[in-house]
C-alpha cells in the first residue's frame, strides 16, 4: 500500500519525500483536505508496464521487424539501396 503524505507535509518534506519514492520505488500518494489529489510514483517504471500493472492494457506478443508489411512504402523510389533490397527479398519469399 502507498504511503500517504498530507500537503503540508509535502511542502514541508518534498525532498524527504522524493528521496523515498527513489530509494524504495514505492509510489505515495498527496491529499488536501482529507482527499486523494496526487500520486508521486517513480520514473523508473515503463510506461507500458505500468499500464499493465493496473490492468488497463492488455499483454501483447512483442512486435518484430519481420511482421512489418514493407511492402506498404509508397515512394520506393526515395528508399535507399538497402531497403530495396530487402524489400526485393520478401517479395522473392
Amino acid at each position: 500500500m502507498a504511503r500517504i503524505v498530507g500537503i503540508k507535509e509535502l511542502k514541508d518534506c518534498a525532498s524527504e519525500i522524493i528521496d523515498e519514492v527513489l530509494r524504495r520505488g514505492h509510489s505515495i500518494v498527496v491529499t488536501k483536505n482529507n482527499r486523494e489529489v496526487a500520486q508521486i510514483v517513480p520514473v523508473s517504471q515503463e510506461p507500458l508496464q505500468k499500464l499493465k500493472d493496473m490492468g488497463r492494457l492488455a499483454s501483447t506478443p512483442q512486435l518484430k521487424w519481420a511482421d512489418i508489411e514493407l511492402k506498404k512504402i509508397k515512394n520506393i523510389k526515395s528508399a535507399d539501396k538497402a531497403i530495396r533490397s530487402i524489400i526485393s527479398d520478401r517479395e522473392e519469399d
